[in-house]
């Protein structure tokens, strides 16, 4: 079932986006373009109006790359095409983490260093970083029509490194930001959800129909889907998609990104800023809650509490779950 989210008033009428008295009655993003900052104070539009077909991603369009508590700093290649994990640290002991960057960036980016270094710092596990700027550093539709090719080449991956090298999938998770965290989703389906779980920082919505469930992440992807919203209803995905579905501040404007936020990009990267933060040991309580309002005027003070993100996420939460948080580090109130 699809649960519904509200929208910021003062930003919808700031850039057009839809208002909280508007409702999600459309599968499809409300505008034909995204708002991007191409330097401070410089905004340009981003086309959506002529979604592309699928790309077919080859094996070398994509780099992975394995880091380890025995080697955090240094990063290792693999070979995609024969899974090649020869003269690396790879322990199919070990728990796996994949890592899928979204949009404009690569495996340098700030959400990979942050992420795999806050896993790494307290927990002897793979960590794989998904680099696929080839595609993801261009414009918004050809990234968006890169998207199942990219999926398609990590599940090939996983296969193979479970066939010849042992990996368990249900001791695997994915972590993706924005196209990322569908990219995650589509390779979760493609592996017929076994694996372990995927965390899903704020999910992309344009170009991304809600009642698509095949091209898009979706609580069926793993055994178990959380999902952090932080942009929900511009950059990031506007409805409940999730085992578990988390709304700091709402979901909409996040704390300390203002209204001179018009892009909506600090909201969007709050959500890896704040999986960050967890993984590092800072506890996110949230309490389960029909909508924010709700949460805000206390009818929900003694409905179940869980918290987000973390290394051992909160499996036994089912639903909405509604938290607060500061506007800067550190982000956990709790």
């Amino acid at each position: 079932m699809q649960r519904f989210v509200g929208y910021c008033a003062l930003i919808g009428v700031v850039i057009g986006y839809p208002s909280a008295k508007t409702s999600v009655n459309s599968n499809d993003y409300p505008l034909p373009y995204i708002l991007i900052e191409k330097a401070p104070g410089v905004y340009v539009k981003e086309d959506l109006t002529a979604p592309l077909k699928n790309i077919a991603v080859e094996d070398d369009d994509i780099k992975v790359y394995i880091y380890t508590q025995k080697n955090i700093d240094d990063e290792i290649e693999i070979e995609i095409a024969n899974a090649s994990v020869v003269n690396t640290p790879f322990d199919a002991r070990k728990p796996t983490c994949f890592v899928v960057h979204g949009w404009n960036n690569d495996h340098s980016s700030r959400l990979n260093y942050l992420l795999k270094t806050a896993i790494l710092e307290s927990n002897d596990i793979n960590v794989f970083i998904v680099d696929w700027s080839k595609y993801a550093d261009r414009n918004y539709l050809t990234a968006h029509a890169a998207v199942p090719g990219v999926a398609k080449i990590i599940a090939k991956l996983a296969k193979m490194l479970e066939e010849a090298k042992h990996l368990t999938l249900d001791r695997t998770s994915i972590i993706g930001h924005s196209l990322g965290a569908h990219v995650a989703g589509l390779v979760g389906a493609a592996l017929d959800g076994q694996l372990d779980h995927i965390i899903g920082l704020d999910p992309a919505w344009p170009l991304f129909p809600i009642d698509d469930k095949d091209s898009r992440l979706d609580f069926g992807d793993a055994k178990y889907v959380q999902i952090i919203h932080t942009c929900a209803g511009r950059l990031g995905f506007p409805v409940s998609i999730g085992h578990s579905d988390y709304y700091p501040n709402g979901g909409l404007a996040q704390e300390g990104c203002g209204v001179t936020d018009i892009t909506g990009s600090c909201s969007h990267g709050r959500s890896y800023l704040y999986l960050g933060e967890s993984l590092k040991g800072s506890r996110f309580t949230a309490t389960k809650c029909s909508n924010y309002a709700a949460f805000k005027s206390g009818e929900c003070k003694n409905e179940p509490k869980s918290w987000m993100g973390g290394f051992d996420i909160d499996k036994r939460a089912v639903g909405d779950y509604f938290l607060d948080t500061n506007g800067s580090p550190p982000y956990a109130k709790n």
